[in-house]
């Protein structure tokens, strides 16, 4: 049996008719006999909407969650009226079931005044959870939750799976669904930890989890489906000639990820590799359209396959006269980025100072109170 894995992004389905679409194209592959397995991410202006109603809800401010869960119930059901104009009632069910303890868990938030990276993660988790309803009930599908299927670590809002416990989930959970010609649907970005919290993997994590699922499930192939037409030569906006590259090597797609190019979760790559499943960006507006793949043991067989740019990089300095007197030096300060999980992009060191670049999602706050404890200068821009 070929497995399919589909991940939809938030702009392919903004509107009932990219949901439409989407079902389409899955139910298009399930006749050809692949099982397929829907992911979904949350729609366009969720994720912001949320933090927003849970920050106001922290600062005892309940009109903005208020406004939001309104907002969400009437758009989801709105939503869902227009995808199936019959039928749709048990989805609106459970749109109100996950509205309404949203604004309980808002509510949680007003009364200890708290707003936990563990907290947040619950709160983002609606997003998903409510696109997901309204993609199987496109696809005709049942809707499995990914908090039963992916298991990962207690880092909140950017945690990464334990790989051999997500197998076993999904190969009992999953598995004997995935029969020939089904369609499954599922939500990205989600997970649970070891004492079944709600995780996120962070900004684009749904990417992440469509390559998780397929090396979990073995799949024949990884598609991430976005609005443009694979991974370009180089930026269009900047670039006007800019072309699709139609084959990459997975370790240039994950320098291309980690250095600017934002059609894929750079993490994305790693659990395909390992399981040496091929990956492919394409776009949903134009599905017969250019498309990237990246396989195993292949390569653009370029000297220069593509440029990128990463813009509002994080760059922490430590400057120090005497750093080049100390032995271990170095490894004592990436020991402090290591003890707060934060992963250093670029390094530049001089005879006096040493600089890193870092992901605007890592702490830096924290990441300079430890490099504080070297006793030198630290500086902190944002490039």
């Amino acid at each position: 049996m070929a497995v399919l894995v589909m991940k939809f992004g938030s702009e392919t389905l903004a509107e009932p008719a990219g949901i439409l679409a989407a079902a389409g194209l899955a139910a298009r592959a399930a006749a050809s006999g692949d099982a397929v397995l829907l992911v979904a991410s949350a729609l366009p202006g969720v994720a912001q909407a949320l933090y927003s109603a849970a920050s106001a809800a922290q600062a005892a401010d309940l009109s903005v969650a208020k406004q939001v869960c309104a907002g969400l119930g009437a758009r989801h059901k709105g939503a869902a009226r227009r995808i199936s104009e019959r039928g749709c009632a048990e989805t609106e069910v459970e749109i109100d079931s996950i509205v309404s303890a949203l604004d309980a868990r808002f509510q949680g938030v007003r009364l200890l005044g708290e707003l936990t990276d563990r907290t947040m993660d619950e709160i983002y988790a609606a997003g998903e959870r409510l696109s997901s309803l309204l993609l199987a009930l496109a696809a005709s599908a049942p809707c499995l939750d990914a908090r039963t299927l992916i298991r990962t670590d207690s880092r909140y809002g950017r945690a990464r799976a334990d790989q051999g416990s997500t197998s076993r989930l999904v190969s009992e959970g999953l598995g004997p669904l995935l029969e020939p010609g089904a369609i499954v649907v599922t939500q990205g970005n989600l997970g649970s930890d070891s004492l079944g919290s709600t995780t996120s993997l962070g900004s684009g994590g749904s990417d992440y989890s469509a390559s998780l699922f397929g090396a979990a499930l073995g799949a024949r192939e990884i598609q991430i489906w976005a609005e443009d037409e694979g991974i370009y030569t180089s930026a269009p906006d900047l670039v006007p000639e800019a072309g699709t590259v139609e084959l990459l090597a997975f370790g240039e797609a994950a320098e291309l990820v980690a250095y600017g190019a934002k059609i894929l979760h750079p993490a994305t790559i790693r659990p395909a590799m390992e399981a040496r499943i091929p990956v492919t960006v394409r776009c949903a507006a134009k599905p017969e359209g250019r498309f990237t793949t990246i396989s195993p043991g292949a390569s653009s067989g370029k000297a220069v396959a593509a440029l990128a740019m990463r813009k509002r990089v994080a760059v922490i300095s430590l400057r120090q006269e005497l750093m080049t007197d100390q032995p271990g030096f170095l490894a004592r300060l990436f020991a402090a980025f290591g003890r707060l999980g934060v992963s250093v992009d670029l390094v530049s060191t001089s005879e006096v100072c040493v600089s890193v670049s870092l992901d605007m999602d890592a702490p830096l706050e924290r990441a300079a109170a430890e490099l504080a404890a070297f006793k030198g200068q630290v500086d902190a821009v944002v490039i």
